[in-house]
């Protein structure tokens, strides 16, 4: 299974991305302005993992 995993909802950006049994992860204490981050953060994790947006099985947002 691959997913994604992004909360944004806070001051502190995480993401996950899950590869089967490899998961990487990232936290990013930016304050509001995930934004800025948002994309490379994904971009980073995502290929630390070895996934590619169109193998993505399931993907969540809070």
């Amino acid at each position: 299974m691959k997913a994604l995993a992004i909360n944004s909802a806070v001051t502190r950006l995480s993401i996950s991305c899950k590869n089967d049994d490899h998961i990487v992860s990232a936290i990013y204490d930016i304050g509001m302005k995930q934004s800025e981050t948002l994309l490379s953060a994904i971009e980073y994790v995502m290929e630390k993992a070895n996934v590619k947006v169109e193998e993505l099985n399931y993907s969540a947002l809070s």
